[in-house]
């Protein structure tokens, strides 16, 4: 495969989709958008750099467990495309 693939795939785990995988990704669901709900309802009462610096600790902690997923997950279609052979 084709690092360019490899890196529309991973772009496409954050949200950035190139119109040919537009079809394959998906940048919000229903368990996303209750989480997103859930976390601004817990910072709106902070002060305001308070609740930015969350948002940015979120999103650094959100793009690490993104990283990670896609690891994994191409880890396992490597292993899943080896047993088909």
């Amino acid at each position: 495969m084709e690092s360019s693939v490899i890196l529309a795939i991973q772009a496409a785990t954050r949200g950035y989709v190139a119109l040919e995988m537009g079809e394959l990704a998906h940048s919000k669901s229903h368990e996303t958008e209750k989480a997103e709900r859930a976390f601004e309802a817990v910072i709106r009462p902070m002060k305001a750099d308070r609740a930015e610096m969350m948002r940015e600790l979120a999103a650094d902690l959100r793009s690490a467990y993104e990283d990670l997923g896609f690891q994994n997950g191409f880890r396992l279609a490597v292993r899943l495309m080896a047993e088909c052979r």
